[in-house]
This record gives structure tokens, sequence and C-alpha cells, in this order.
């Protein structure tokens, strides 16, 4: 088999996405062709009897813009799965929040009944305030 026979067969690999050395949805380019030909990149340039196939490759790639389309789905998504992220992320600082202040009130609630009984509770932690050390952070902030 010729090298022009491997650039072609590369060539409509890439195109079906099932390339066999390069990833998935790699961008078709005459580096990648080469690549999936397993040959060097400067192995495919005109002036080596390639001329007529590289012309082709490169009008039917500047026609599709298939490569720029690939690259931009790939960014949407990921940029998608990242706002999907941060919604779930906000959503779970939200809960969060409120338990911590539903526990909040309920020892406060619970010191209240104690002082009125005149019980001193056993101390099991010893609670750091740490209001002082972090006064410059506002702990309401969505993040």
């Amino acid at each position: 088999m010729s090298a022009l026979d491997d650039f072609k067969e590369a060539y409509e690999r890439l195109k079906k996405n099932k390339p066999i050395i390069c990833e998935k949805n790699t961008p078709i380019n005459l580096a990648n062709i080469a690549k999936e030909a397993g040959k060097t990149r400067s192995s495919l340039r005109k002036g080596r009897g390639f001329d007529e196939f590289i012309e082709k490759v490169q009008s039917e790639i500047n026609s599709s813009d298939q490569g720029a389309k690939r690259t931009s789905n790939r960014k949407e998504k990921r940029i998608e799965s990242l706002q999907e992220t941060v919604e779930r992320l906000k959503q779970e600082n939200s809960l969060l929040k409120s338990q911590n202040l539903s526990l909040l009130m309920s020892n406060y609630a619970m010191e209240r009944q104690l002082k009125k009984r005149d019980i001193k509770p056993q101390k099991v932690v010893e609670f750091t305030d740490f209001k002082e050390e972090f006064s410059d952070i506002d702990l309401n902030a969505d993040f």
C-alpha cells in the first residue's frame, strides 16, 4: 500500500470519527491525518506527490468547517456541564447553610432550657469562635 493510500484511509477514518491511532473527535487537519496514517507531520506536504490530495482535504475542511464545529461543540458541552455543577453546588451550599442554622437554633434553645433549670452542660468539645479570625469574610454571600 502506498503512502497516499494510507493518508486517504486515515482521512476517511477521521471523517467517520473512527480513528485507530488518534482520539475520537480529533479535529481534521493535515497533521492529524498524517498521525492517523502512522506517518510524521512533515511527510504530508506539497511537492511530495500529495498535492491534489492536500488541496482536496483543505478545500473540504474549509467548506465544512468541521474542525471548528467539533471544538465549539465540545466547549459548549463542557461549559454546560460546569454550569450544572455550579448550580448543584449552590443548591447544596444553601441546604447546608439551612441545616447549620437549624442546628444552631436547636442548640441555642437547649442551652436556654438548661439555664432555666440551672443545669450546666458538660463540655465535650471546646468551641472556637471563628468570627474574629474570619471577620473579613461575608458568611452570607453566595459563592
